[in-house]
């Protein structure tokens, strides 16, 4: 299974710094399992999650300069891998309160 995930309030200031960013788009493929509970039946047990990152390296609607243009892009895997010794409340760490990396 495979579905894109992506965040229509965007653009907004994600990171603080006063200046308003285009949220990432993010791609999550899954393997069924028959055989398992309801998530795995599904595909949302343990796959992986990607980001697409632009060869150009632009990162905003802006800079890509949108409608009729286009460009070459990759689908790069995201590291997810919980770390609960790294669990932050305010995501200082740049881990969640349950342990899985904020990106």
């Amino acid at each position: 299974v495979g579905f894109i995930i992506a965040d229509d309030t965007s653009p907004f200031d994600a990171d603080g710094d006063g200046n308003r960013e285009a949220a990432p788009l993010y791609l999550y493929i899954g393997t069924k399992d028959s055989s398992g509970d309801f998530l795995a039946r599904n595909g949302l047990r343990d796959g992986q999650l990607y980001v697409l990152v632009l060869s150009s390296g632009d990162r905003t609607p802006g800079e890509f300069r949108g409608a009729g243009n286009s460009g070459d892009a990759t689908w790069v895997a995201i590291d997810n891998t919980r770390d609960q010794t790294q669990s932050s409340l305010d995501g200082s760490t740049g881990y969640d309160p349950f342990g899985y990396p904020t990106q």
